[in-house]
């Protein structure tokens, strides 16, 4: 490597956030970790001796958890785990209970009672995060993407909680509205709302962390079973698992298409600013997809007969995947 690259990368990294630079350093810190940058996103670090993140942590005391989620924390194993609604959180959820019982046959029980109760102590967290060589994990996604997954699954299926009356069909203009005028910090009174920077306290200490995933539909599987490969617990792994989605080079994927239809472009900036802290705070940029959407769903309303279908089937009480296929059928009606 020449020392004119040396030179370029250091300024690069001077000009750009502590978060990115960090993302920077492990592609190039990290090479023999199956865990590196990959497919073109600046979204995995992994046990790398970086100045930016910080074994000292802040004080656990008085840590705001969100009901049942949280930040769990397992200092035998040496792993803490942020869950984050629509993030495949039951997913990670059922896994932290068989890394928590130890027991990689245990069925979980999906109440995950025991979890709260056990590894969300203020020692335990202290634990884990004032040791450099354990693993301290979370997976985020683009805000616009999870606020169009708790759309469809909380409002469009009137499963609730939906801010505006579940019992009226709404467009997503109507939820765009609402949370361009709400309060998505901590002292909003449904966890999947929140912006995703306040959870875990992640807006302060986001430096506190070894492993930061971007979550999509075609990377969710691989990078999760290497997270837990990587932290030695992939023995409890069996959530995570299966072929992924291809994705050809140079075209948008099915969620990105579908956002596209979903939310106009103005639609899309605003909430883009609305959400400024989850972007600054994970050092994300505007997706791509943004100058080309086209909004032509925007002020569409599920259809009854397409609702009831949906209602009909077995889906998860907490569904984390966008899944607009099956939900673009129900996008019939106009406002």
């Amino acid at each position: 490597m020449s020392p004119a690259y040396d030179v370029c990368l250091a300024l690069v990294i001077f000009f750009i956030t502590p978060l990115q630079a960090l993302r920077i350093g492990a592609s190039k810190e990290c090479e023999s970790f199956a865990c590196d940058v990959q497919d073109g996103h600046l979204h995995l670090r992994q046990s790398c001796d970086n100045q930016f993140v910080k074994h000292t942590p802040k004080s656990f005391q008085g840590f705001l958890d969100f009901g049942w989620q949280g930040l769990m924390a397992f200092p035998e194993q040496n792993f803490a785990f942020c869950t984050i609604p629509k993030n495949a959180c039951r997913s990670w959820l059922r896994v932290l209970e068989k890394v928590y019982l130890n027991d990689p046959g245990y069925t979980p029980s999906d109440t995950f009672i025991r979890l709260k109760e056990h590894v969300q102590s203020a020692s335990a967290r202290a634990d884990v995060f004032s040791n450099p060589s354990a693993t301290r994990a979370v997976f985020v996604r683009d805000p616009i993407a999870r606020l169009a997954s708790v759309f469809f699954d909380k409002c469009a299926s009137h499963k609730g909680p939906c801010p505006i009356d579940h019992n009226v069909w709404v467009s997503i203009r109507k939820i765009v509205s609402w949370a361009l005028n709400a309060d998505l910090g901590p002292s909003h009174l449904n966890e999947h709302w929140v912006m995703q920077s306040h959870f875990c306290e992640l807006k302060e200490r986001i430096h506190e962390y070894t492993f930061i995933g971007y979550m999509t539909k075609e990377s969710l599987t691989r990078d999760a079973a290497c997270l837990l490969e990587e932290a030695g617990l992939a023995k409890f792994n069996a959530e995570f698992v299966g072929d992924e989605t291809p994705t050809e080079k140079n075209t948008w994927t099915n969620e990105e298409r579908l956002l596209m239809k979903l939310f106009t472009k103005d639609a899309a900036k605003e909430l883009v600013q609305k959400f400024a802290d989850d972007y600054s705070t994970f050092g994300l940029p505007e997706p791509a997809w943004v100058e080309s959407a086209t909004g032509e769903w925007y002020d569409k309303i599920p259809s009854n007969s397409s609702a009831q279908h949906r209602d009909n089937q077995a889906v998860d009480e907490d569904e984390d995947d966008i899944q607009f296929l099956p939900h673009a059928r129900a996008l019939t009606h106009t406002e």
